[in-house]
């Protein structure tokens, strides 16, 4: 496969694009979603270099773009979750870019994009594992130290069913990242793209599962600012859009195992 699962979805949204002129590209478009580029020196960049292709694989180039350059508006999203930073909407009007910030070669950008994916997609599983761990631990303690009915709401079966399952899906989440995160460092790209396809998707849903359990054992607590649960399950929230949807994810899934591709 040489567009890995989500990748020809991005590709067809791209609506940015880079004109070559002399010692330099000039830049027009959109960009949605950059992190941090309201605090960043430098902007990273895949934009369309050459608009006659024959797959929307073809034809990109990758840049790294001084954030500080004319013709660059930047603007802050506001968002559910993940407030400690910003996501941003970025303009570039006739921005000028050296050709020495070309990163890799022209019209190869979306190949160069590719190796990263796998990387990419274990990362985001670990970080939905250690959301998930976060819920365990302020769900159990809270459980333990939360009395109705003269009692620990700890020992009441349908609290401790909610906490083992928490336990239970995370480890199984853990496992397979550790697996995806193994084939990656042995160089088995194919099977890894598989894998860490599989983890992002468990760990994410994991995670989210955990989060609202995790607000229904706190109960009113868990619905109010005070307590962190509720911003475990704004942050987690996220990882089950992007950057590759979970339904996007489940279609390479199927696609590896041999059905026809869906989209």
């Amino acid at each position: 496969m040489t567009e890995p699962g989500g990748g020809t979805d991005v590709l067809g949204a791209l609506s940015t694009f880079a004109e070559e002129k002399d010692d330099h590209f000039i830049i027009n478009g959109t960009k949605m979603f950059t992190t941090g580029a309201d605090v960043a020196d430098y902007l990273l960049l895949l934009a369309r270099t050459n608009r006659d292709v024959r797959k929307r694989s073809e034809g990109t180039s990758v840049f790294i773009i001084d954030a500080k350059s004319p013709g660059i508006q930047v603007r802050p999203i506001k968002t559910l979750g993940l407030r400690a930073f910003h996501t941003c909407e970025v303009i570039y009007e006739s921005v000028r870019v050296p050709k020495e910030n070309l990163l890799g070669e022209k019209d190869k950008g979306w190949q160069q994009f590719v190796a990263t994916l796998n990387n990419e997609r274990v990362i985001l599983a670990g970080i939905s594992i250690g959301i998930a761990k976060s819920v365990l631990q302020e769900a159990i303690e809270h459980a333990k130290k939360r009395y109705a009915f003269g009692r620990p709401i700890g020992q009441y079966q349908a609290i401790q069913h909610y906490i083992a399952n928490i336990a239970l899906e995370t480890e199984m989440a853990e496992l397979l990242t550790y697996k995806a995160a193994w084939l990656q460092t042995q160089g088995k790209w194919a099977e890894s793209g598989l894998a860490s396809t599989m983890a992002k998707i468990a760990a994410s849903e994991a995670a989210i599962r955990a989060a609202d359990r995790g607000i229904q054992i706190l109960g009113g607590y868990g619905y109010t600012m005070e307590y962190d649960m509720q911003r475990f399950w704004r942050d987690v929230r996220v990882y089950a859009i992007g950057p590759i949807s979970n339904e996007m994810g489940r279609n390479y899934i199927a696609q590896w195992l041999g059905l026809p591709r869906s989209y």
